[in-house]
């Protein structure tokens, strides 16, 4: 925020909502349900995307995050590989 008032330039921020449901998993993540899911109570269901629970949920979303913006035109820093 200080560099962007620094230089006059607008600046925005977002909240990601339910982040990790757009990344897809690439490791077969299995859960057994309880009753919230009603008559499905006990059965084991297979999920295709990840879940915030999953250890590699930050990473699958990051990656898809990266793949999105590289679409859009952005190039990723050379001298911070995080931005």
């Amino acid at each position: 925020m200080f560099l962007s008032e620094l230089n006059g330039l607008q600046l925005c921020a977002y909240g990601i909502g339910n982040a990790y449901l757009e990344a897809k998993t690439r490791e077969k993540l299995c859960i057994i349900v309880g009753p919230e899911f009603g008559e499905l109570e006990g059965h084991t269901l297979v999920m295709f995307k990840v879940c915030c629970g999953a250890r590699t949920s930050g990473n699958r979303f990051a990656d898809k995050l990266a793949g999105d913006l590289r679409d859009m035109g952005f190039f990723q820093s050379q001298v911070d590989s995080a931005i």
